[in-house]
């Protein structure tokens, strides 16, 4: 009889460290997720800085997309960020959207040859707005880094 206590006290303590195994290792594959996810929003936001602020690239606006690529694959899943910060990334891809498209549109009509030569355009001022909400994303982003980097 004790025997059949004892294996069934087993069991349950088997039972029990399996569960909390997996809900472990569920817990750091999702804080290793997100830790990718921030690392890859990071990078676009700095990469968009440099294009906002570079003055040969605003010269030639029509060249140079801003990157929406990690924003457009991560958006779904960024729950875990504060709601400003997620808020930011969404203003910062509405802020390109336009920009973006004229550039697509701006191709378009290269591939067509029906465009006016590129000396006839304007170079574009740097897009302050779009700079404050960059900025924002970039410090609240490393600020989530910093916080977390012990933790993953």
């Amino acid at each position: 009889m004790e025997t059949i206590i004892g294996g069934g006290i087993a069991a349950v303590i088997g039972a029990v460290a399996g569960i909390c195994t997996s809900l472990l290792l569920t817990h750091l594959s999702n804080k290793s997720e997100q830790a990718l996810i921030v690392s890859e929003l990071l990078v676009e936001v700095k990469e968009n800085l440099i294009i906002n602020a570079d003055p040969a690239i605003r010269k030639l606006w029509w060249t140079v997309k801003y990157k929406t690529y990690a924003y457009d694959k991560h958006k779904g899943k960024i729950g875990f960020l504060p709601e400003a910060i997620r808020n930011e990334l969404a203003k910062v891809a509405y802020l390109v959207e336009p920009v973006n498209s004229s550039v697509d549109v701006h191709r378009l009509m290269s591939a067509f040859q029906t465009h006016p030569s590129p000396s006839s355009f304007e170079a574009i001022l740097k897009f302050e707005p779009l700079e404050k909400s960059l900025l924002f994303c970039r410090y609240g982003l490393e600020s989530w880094q910093k916080k977390h980097k012990s933790k993953t």
